[in-house]
């Protein structure tokens, strides 16, 4: 990789970087519609957040992902991915995608269609249920891997609501155990559930809900709290609970350790800690070679296109959905795409080379896990919710060897189970 150096640390970034990435995407995902037929008291695109509105009812055309495929086809048939097959999943994501089934229909029909050497396809899409009984058996067919929407019981559900203000549960539900019945195999291998913790719910709860209800373990999200407006914020601390706080209940926490253990977020701090202070630790053969130094900008931030591919419904090229839109990477116009590939490694150099002096004197470096662009003041004045002096970050590893010294079985299965 080419790189920018500055007091012994290394900085640019090749055009030839996210060049590579595109070639081995490994998820290009549409931005289906804006529009969503539930009007959510936490969603990240309503009146609590500084962000766009689902209410605009907006659809991408199909022309406009083929236009997106097309290009991508072009750039895999002549360069190289270096892999013998390489998989890409196609997503769909809203507001509700469903909304915009002839979107979805098509997107795949082209694919099917048009077949790439090298290259295999599959369907993933996030959904909110309520449209499920109109459309599960094109989903099993295609064998979509589908994440369900689902906060736990009528209570901890209660805050999806339509624009009638009405609880969406029941009939959520009802699609559920509909597609469970009539597909059971399907619903074993390709359906997951997604939850968020509010304050109407909790941790213990959700889990053991979904649990019963479908032999599901659900993932458990808090409430998006960047972004904010200030005059939503007390609304929102009501609303916002804590998973770390829920972990600190012994029922929780032991639920949590015996499905979960890996995400727990004190056992992966925990983790992350060991690695850092072992020096003996290898996630890869390419991490046995001998490593430059300088790469203090946050670990959590993807390369441009190395996990992902988020094309928005009016066609802005973004790194993932949770990204501000300013972040862009191109965009589709005039029937073709806009990728400046110099430009792109330019700009996330510069970001890099922005955060570098804040990023250098956090003491939480070995275990950053933060995307820079959830950082604050990223374009002028960086200021990372994680940062850590030596004092906090000393405090932090004793805690959590005090953690593992306590529990010595929590050791044991990190030792079996995570590294």
């Amino acid at each position: 990789m080419d790189i920018y150096k500055e007091n012994g640390y290394q900085f640019n970034l090749s055009a030839s970087v996210p060049v590579f990435k595109l070639v081995n995407l490994r998820q290009l995902v549409f931005e289906v519609t804006t529009y969503c037929n539930l009007n959510c008291t936490y969603c990240g695109y309503g009146s609590l957040y500084n962000m766009r509105t689902h209410k605009e009812r907006t659809q991408m055309p199909f022309s406009m992902a083929k236009i997106m495929i097309d290009y991508l086809f072009d750039l895999w048939v002549t360069h190289d991915n270096g892999y013998d097959i390489r998989e890409t999943f196609i997503g769909f994501y809203g507001g509700e995608p469903l909304l915009n089934f002839k979107f979805i229909e098509s997107v795949v029909s082209y694919i099917e269609e048009h077949p790439v050497k090298k290259r295999r396809f599959g369907y993933t899409m996030t959904t909110n249920a309520m449209l499920l009984d109109k459309y599960m058996d094109f989903l099993v067919e295609k064998k979509f891997n589908l994440v369900i929407s689902l906060d736990g019981n009528k209570m901890a559900h209660s805050y999806r609501v339509d624009w009638n203000g009405q609880n969406s549960f029941d009939r959520v539900i009802g699609n559920i155990k509909e597609l469970q019945s009539k597909y059971p195999a399907y619903f074993d291998k390709y359906v997951a559930f997604n939850s968020v913790l509010t304050n109407r719910g909790d941790l213990l709860g959700i889990k053991k809900f979904v649990l019963k209800e479908f032999g599901k373990n659900p993932m458990v999200a808090e409430v998006n709290d960047f972004g904010i407006q200030e005059a939503q914020r007390d609304k929102f601390n009501k609303i916002y609970k804590s998973v770390r706080r829920e972990l600190s209940q012994k029922t929780s926490k032991e639920l949590f350790d015996k499905i979960d253990f890996a995400k727990n977020p004190t056992n992966r701090v925990a983790f992350l800690i060991l690695k850092s202070l072992s020096g003996n630790s290898f996630s890869s053969y390419n991490s046995l070679l001998p490593q430059k130094e300088g790469r203090v900008f946050p670990t959590g931030t993807c390369f441009p296109f190395d996990k992902k591919l988020f094309v928005t419904v009016k066609g802005e090229l973004l790194p993932c959905e949770r990204i501000n839109q300013r972040f862009s990477l191109g965009h589709i116009a005039e029937d073709r795409v806009h990728i400046d590939f110099e430009y792109i490694a330019k700009k996330y150099s510069d970001y890099y080379k922005r955060i570098y002096n804040h990023c250098k004197e956090c003491y939480a470096k070995p275990i950053c896990e933060q995307c820079m662009f959830y950082v604050s003041g990223i374009d002028d004045n960086p200021s990372c919710p994680n940062f850590l002096n030596k004092q906090q970050y000393e405090e932090l590893i004793a805690s959590h060897l005090n953690y593992l010294a306590e529990n010595p079985h929590i050791y044991q299965r990190m030792m079996e189970e995570m590294f």
